[in-house]
């Protein structure tokens, strides 16, 4: 070939004849090349054929085909695209409705997978399908499986694919949501999941039609319906794996009538609406581990997961009443127990200044609290108290009654008004931070809220916080002076 092209190149000749000679050339180069090139792109001969065509020309999925057609799914299968099928064999859909053209596509769609799958690439994984369910294809002793459905043991390939034969039907799952919206059993999961839905403004569709008097855009506004579980647990999401640890009725009853109960004081009247949505949505969010369908195999490794709350959830399998149970996006478990976290029964708990006696007592929300602190005359006023420590070394103590185990910042919602001081705040006679608070530090006229420091609660019970006047300021001398209007203990993840 090389000689033929330099003879092409070299051959002096008249221009026509050159040309010819060059076509000619062209022409060899061509046809000496086409063996080798077929050779290496052409479809072999025992894969020649469509996937419909391969499964039609096999007598053993008659049936199979039938469906294919019914559901035009044989004309997806011709397409020049590439696609994995599992093909149960004949007899295996003795139960299905025919006549249910929607149900029957469901089906059908749940055996055909975008792209090929091989046998020797083939890891336990998840695939998705054409109707966008997801297969949970695993590997035991050496047998793969799909959805739990063994492959039949060959593996036969197409121009546009790969079949595998399997020994049953893949039938269509529930996604996560559906299975806790259809069992009896998860009532209350399902009834939160419902109470949760809103209308949201729709920035992205609305029209902007002009500006209020502070430039403030006008929209002709567009609000659409939104679940706030779900759009952050996603577990309706058929693109989106997750893992659901749920827990049923009976359990949910159990937290409720004991920590949560426990949490105001054993007293149910004290069990607000705002106290029961705090505890469902922790729960049932802290329970949802998104991103990835874990097997039970995988868990034994793991000692803890983070939930879409952003909690640690401990996975404690002695907790598990049903392991592995599949659903089209992901996997889920029935839980008889829980190790509660500490966040999950806390409450935001508030003290407010009422007023003063005599005898320099505050008393905030009906709890008596003692102050050395010595009062101004006409410094309480309203909400609003005022303290002043007069010298270094005066205390003022505060009790919160009846917090429940956790993690909580403090909280001091500060006026602007006479505020000059250090002071050291303890908590269980430890002092765990060193506050400077002055006025000319604030905004004027706005009570702002000043994160004080960090505290753990180990038991349930009162908590006693102690502020212990060290100093003034250095832009207010001689002045020791807090003024505020609520102390308050806010619940946190643990740090």
């Amino acid at each position: 070939m090389i000689e033929i092209i330099r003879l092409c190149i070299m051959k002096p000749v008249h221009k026509n004849k050159s040309l010819k000679l060059l076509s000619i050339c062209l022409l060899l180069l061509l046809f000496s090349c086409k063996s080798k090139f077929d050779q290496h792109y052409d479809i072999p001969d025992n894969i020649k054929g469509n996937i419909y065509e391969q499964l039609q020309a096999n007598a053993d999925y008659s049936e199979f085909v039938a469906m294919l057609q019914k559901t035009n799914y044989d004309q997806v299968l011709k397409l020049n695209k590439q696609y994995t099928v599992f093909a149960p064999k004949n007899g295996s859909f003795s139960s299905v409705d025919l006549n249910d053209i929607e149900k029957l596509k469901q089906l059908i769609a749940m055996h055909i997978v975008y792209s090929p799958i091989y046998q020797s690439a083939m890891d336990s994984n998840y695939v998705k399908t054409v109707n966008n369910k997801y297969l949970n294809i695993s590997t035991l002793n050496g047998k793969r499986f799909v959805n739990g459905i063994k492959l039949g043991g060959f593996e036969l390939k197409a121009a546009n694919g790969v079949i595998y034969g399997i020994e049953g039907p893949i039938l269509p799952l529930q996604n996560l949501y559906e299975v806790i919206a259809s069992n009896p059993d998860y009532s209350l999961f399902k009834g939160y999941i419902n109470q949760a839905n809103g209308r949201v403004f729709d920035k992205a569709n609305s029209t902007k039609i002009g500006v209020d008097s502070l430039a403030r855009p006008i929209y002709d506004s567009i609000f659409v319906n939104q679940n706030y579980y779900l759009s952050s647990a996603l577990i309706n999401d058929e693109s989106r794996l997750s893992t659901v640890f749920i827990p049923t009725n009976t359990l949910v009853k159990k937290l409720i009538s004991t920590t949560l109960l426990a949490s105001v004081g054993n007293d149910p009247s004290k069990i607000t609406h705002a106290d029961s949505i705090n505890f469902y949505t922790n729960l049932f969010k802290h329970v949802v581990v998104s991103g990835k369908a874990y097997t039970s195999a995988q868990l034994a490794g793991i000692p803890s997961l983070r939930s879409v709350l952003g909690t640690s959830y401990v996975v404690n399998a002695s907790q598990f009443q049903k392991v592995d149970q599949q659903a089209s996006n992901g996997i889920y478990y029935e839980l008889k127990d829980i190790t509660a976290p500490e966040f999950l029964f806390q409450k935001s708990y508030k003290i407010t200044a009422r007023n003063v006696d005599t005898l320099n007592l505050v008393t905030l929300e009906g709890t008596t609290i003692s102050s050395r602190a010595t009062p101004v005359s006409g410094t309480y006023a309203a909400q609003v108290m005022k303290l002043n420590f007069v010298k270094v070394g005066n205390a003022a103590s505060f009790k919160i009654p009846k917090v429940a185990p956790g993690y909580y910042n403090v909280v001091l919602n500060v006026a602007i008004d006479a505020n000059s001081g250090l002071f050291n705040v303890a908590y269980n006679n430890q002092v765990f931070n060193a506050v400077e608070i002055n006025a000319s530090d604030m905004q004027p006229l706005v009570k702002q809220n000043m994160l004080i420091g960090k505290i753990r609660v180990l038991a349930f019970g009162d908590v006693q916080l102690r502020f212990i006047c060290t100093g003034s300021s250095t832009r207010t001398a001689g002045k020791f002076e807090l003024n505020m209007d609520q102390i308050v203990l806010s619940p946190i993840i643990a740090p």
